[in-house]
């Protein structure tokens, strides 16, 4: 059986200000430039979708709300069953211009001129919770009210059945341009002209969600219990020869664009284009005010990523076989500022998978709980979460009494693998690139290039990254936990056994990682037989700011193979606790946190070829960074835990017996590593820093 949901949400917005020939909108009094517009430019996008699959069971389902009294008697047998639940995909995609866009073919001459504001702002939500379900055994709830009793009788043989849960994908990915773009391209000899200039102010704001959840699986037996009365519950289960597997879940958030290095722009881009025997290529962008990017991104136990330019970027390139001349030129009166938070918080996602028993009961005041309960898990195998066994739980206000008993031999039991990654690469401030090559052959040629940047302003920006991920669990054994409240008592027998099993928990990874350039960055490249000269000069008046905070958490642990009981009681408490472990292979996955830096703050002039390079600067250049890794690895056992509180004025009597031979475990790799390169000053060079 397969049940397939999807729900997409895509929505393409392109919101353009431009045109071939005359104004967009109000023209600027005196322009004749290509597009000429007194006024703003606002593009507003929404986007969410939800997805919910799951189900498929290949069994058995009950369930009983009642006022009064309730008894159950629920037998199951599934097998030789392939169940799967549907996968669930929610993907949300936007590709947007907001601004003046300049174009040209052979002629190579493209101008902006706008006195007004650009802004965008996208909301994108993708839920793509949940898969889950699947089942192929026996589900029974009961509910009762205040003076109403549960009495369940259930047994489950789950035998040969292959479940498998669906996949849980959310996606959200933005491209985006938010200004003025200027890229004209001239061929046999013209010159290419790419001219923008702006009053006012260019934003972006994105805030991202992706949720993803799978979970649950089975093959074996549940029960649930809520009861203001008495509860009684005899639930006997077996579980062989069945592969369970909840399968994985992804969500990611993805920001990009058309910008250097494949990034979302926020400013003003020129980049004309000239080649012919003689060629020259002027690109030049003037502003007077601001430009900022807000980024807000959040994917639980995932993958977020951003790439942003913010600023003013000029990108002449220039090729003749004689003569190449690139001038690049940014000139802004105003204040650039990049805002990112981006979190991979630790995910909900994966969970369940069994091939055993769970029981939980919850009664009021009053009332009591009697659980006997019976299970055999054998030669199962259950991957990405597991146990394997069987987990009893049990909250009263009155008398509880559990009677617990497993037994799980040959089984199989994998967690999956859990990462939550951040990675940011940013530039905020003017970037002016300036490549010309003359010459071709035995042909003796010269090559000229210009960069300038000219700035009264400030550039930050400010990046906040959190990365948590946590492992853990698979079992083969059994798992009970107990809790009274005042004047209750408590009385538990267990008995577990837990022979040639292999559990392994999941390797966990949070990664942080950020890149970024706040200033202003010139450089003039010359490629050429003979003669070349080159001139890079960067003038600020105002300073130049990169905040950073990385948090990395990651927690794997757990394992077992064995018996592990838990009780907190205020009242009497009684634990008789056998576990025989033998032969077991138990092993916790590996932990890792990292977190990295790359960052330059503050003035670059890179010449390549005989020239000039100068670096002036009225103001401060500042970096500040936290860093915070922490890996937690840890357990395994293959043996039998047992933990007892009471509070005052009760009493425990515990009595517990272990035998574990032939052990083989082993608690994974904990590492963490912060790691900053930085250049924060002034800095003229031959060829690109490396830091």
């Amino acid at each position: 059986m397969r049940i397939v949901g999807r729900s997409i949400g895509v929505l393409l917005s392109v919101v353009i200000g431009f045109t071939l020939a005359g104004p967009v909108r109000a023209q600027v009094t005196g322009s004749t430039a290509t597009n000429s517009q007194a006024g703003d430019n606002r593009a507003t996008t929404n986007q969410g979708g939800s997805g919910k699959s799951g189900n498929a069971v290949g069994g058995q389902v009950s369930g009983v709300v009642a006022s009064g009294r309730a008894s159950v008697d629920g037998k199951n047998t599934s097998s030789n069953s392939s169940i799967q639940s549907g996968d669930v995909g929610v993907t949300n995609s936007s590709s947007s211009f907001t601004g003046l866009n300049a174009t040209t073919g052979a002629t190579g001459s493209a101008s902006n001129t706008q006195v007004g504001n650009n802004n965008f702002r996208i909301t994108q939500a993708a839920d793509g919770t949940t898969s889950g379900d699947g089942v192929a055994g026996q589900i029974i709830g009961v509910v009762t009210e205040a003076g109403g009793s549960a009495n369940v009788v259930a047994s489950d043989v789950s035998d040969n059945n292959d479940v498998q849960t669906g996949e849980s994908t959310s996606d959200n990915s933005s491209i985006a341009f938010v200004g003025l773009n200027a890229s004209p391209t001239a061929v046999t000899g013209n010159s290419a002209v790419a001219i923008n200039t702006q009053t006012g102010n260019n934003r972006l704001s994105v805030d991202q969600t992706a949720l993803s959840n799978s979970g649950n699986g089975v093959a074996g037996q549940v029960i649930g219990v809520v009861s203001a009365g008495t509860t009684s519950v005899d639930a006997n289960n077996t579980s062989s020869n069945n592969d369970v597997n909840t399968v994985f879940q992804a969500s990611a958030n993805s920001l990009s664009g058309d910008g250097p290095n494949g990034s979302a722009f926020v400013g003003l881009d020129a980049q004309p284009s000239a080649t012919g025997t003689t060629s020259t290529a002027s690109a030049s962008n003037t502003q007077v005010g601001n430009n900022r990017g807000t980024i807000t991104q959040f994917a639980p136990g995932t993958t977020n990523s951003s790439t942003l330019f913010v600023g003013l970027d000029s990108d002449p390139t220039a090729f003749g076989p004689v003569t190449a001349t690139a001038v690049a030129t940014n000139n802004q009166t105003g204040n650039n500022a990049f805002t990112l938070g981006q979190t991979a918080p630790t995910s909900t996602a994966s969970i369940d998978s069994v091939a055993g028993q769970i029981i939980g009961d919850v009664t009021g005041a009053g009332g009591s709980a009697s659980i006997v309960a019976k299970n055999l898990s054998d030669n199962n195998s259950v991957e990405n979460v597991g146990v394997a066994g069987q987990v009893v739980g049990a909250v009263t206000s009155g008398i509880a009494s559990i009677d617990a008993a497993n037994s799980s031999t040959n089984n199989d039991v994998i967690g999956g693998i859990t990462n939550g990654v951040n990675s940011s690469n940013a530039f905020v401030g003017l970037d002016a690139d300036a490549s010309a090559t003359g010459g071709a052959g035995a042909t003796v040629g010269a090559a000229t290039s210009t960069a300038l940047n000219t700035q009264d302003g400030n550039n930050r920006g400010t990046v906040n990254q959190s990365a948590s991920t946590s492992g853990g669990m698979p079992v083969a054994g059994q798992i009970i936990g107990d809790v009274t409240t005042s004047g209750a008592s408590s009385s538990i027998v267990a008995s577990n056994t837990s022979d040639n099993n292999s559990v392994e928990t999941g390797r966990v990874d949070a990664i942080n990682t950020s890149d970024a350039f706040i200033g202003l960055d010139a450089s003039a490249t010359e490629a050429v037989i003979n003669a070349t000269t080159a001139a890079v000069i960067n003038n600020q008046i105002g300073d130049d700011r990169f905040t950073l905070t990385e948090s990395a958490s990651a927690t794997s642990g757990n394992g077992v193979a064995g018996e592990v009981l838990g009780v907190v009681s205020s009242g009497a408490t009684s634990l008789d606790a056998g576990n025989t472990s033998k032969d077991n292979n138990v092993e916790t996955g590996a932990a890792a946190a990292t977190d990295t830096s790359g960052a330059q703050v503050g003035l670059a002039a890179t010449e390549v070829g005989p020239g000039l390079g100068s670096n002036i600067q009225s103001g401060n250049d500042r970096k500040s960074l936290d860093q915070t890794s922490a890996a937690t690895s840890g357990d395994a056992v293959a043996g039998q835990v047992a933990g007892v509180v009471t509070s005052a004025g009760g009493s425990s009597s515990v009595v517990v017996a272990n035998t574990s031979t032939g052990i083989d475990a082993t608690s994974g790799e904990s590492t963490f590593d912060n790691t900053d390169h930085a250049f924060v000053g002034q800095n003229v060079t031959t060829e690109a820093l490396t830091i």
